[in-house]
């Protein structure tokens, strides 16, 4: 009988010892659900709260991440100093907590260079859509390849400056899928890359290509997220479709 309650006694301690180590699991997952809760809508408001507003154009976009935040991001902002609407669209390497951190810098560095125009001499003097563009993401990139250079992170990033009155378009494609025009008849021109991904090497340069949109036509951008998307027997949603 003596060794029988202590047997038992030691099965009913283990089992409390589980059933404490299960709770406290239970717990953890909460509050860590919570704090990606709160996370998902941080990551919200990273993205454009109002859309800029054109007569003759409609702007809209979307977001859907794989897990409740995501290295994806897109931006719209009216750009006062060439007179042109900004159109960024990102994706930083990997998913999750970490991507969503890089995305919420690649994001404001992008957006903060095309509205501020500060050099080392102060404040630089008038400048056209192309020398934006190549100044911003060179900060950018300079910025996050110097500071965080064992970080691994990279981001893919289409940046166009759209001209409302004429449809031109200026942009930079740092290693994104190419952005499509399409027109009538189906895709009239693809945007692809003009340089290599930001955030891995100091020192870039990127070349800005050009494009016009005509009356009736559309320019889509996308993310890898859309792509390499699988059903359920695991085909890619691919580029075709």
């Amino acid at each position: 009988p003596e060794a029988a309650q202590s047997m038992i006694e030691a099965l009913c301690h283990r089992e409390s010892e589980v059933i404490g180590e299960k709770l406290g699991r239970m717990i953890q997952a909460k509050v860590l659900e919570h704090e990606l809760e709160i996370g998902q809508k941080i990551q919200r408001n990273f993205l454009p709260m109002t859309i800029p507003a054109m007569e003759g154009w409609q702007l809209d976009g979307m977001l859907q991440p794989a897990r409740k935040v995501a290295g994806d991001f897109f931006d719209f902002f009216f750009v006062p100093d060439v007179g042109r609407i900004g159109i960024v669209i990102g994706d930083v390497c990997d998913k999750g907590v970490g991507a969503a951190l890089f995305m919420s810098l690649f994001r404001s560095l992008i957006r903060s260079g095309a509205l501020h125009r500060y050099a080392a001499g102060g404040t630089v003097g008038v400048e056209d859509p192309a020398t934006l563009l190549r100044r911003t993401m060179r900060a950018t990139n300079q910025y996050v390849a110097s500071t965080h250079p064992g970080s691994s992170i990279f981001a893919t990033v289409f940046f166009g400056l759209l001209e409302p009155r004429t449809g031109e378009l200026a942009y930079i494609n740092a290693g994104h899928e190419a952005a499509v025009i399409c027109g009538p008849s189906g895709i009239r021109a693809q945007l692809s890359a003009t340089g290599p991904v930001i955030g891995l090497i100091e020192n870039l340069e990127h070349a800005v290509g050009e494009a016009t949109l005509a009356p009736g036509e559309l320019l889509f951008g996308y993310t890898d997220g859309a792509t390499d998307a699988r059903n359920e027997a695991g085909q890619q949603f691919g580029d075709e479709r």
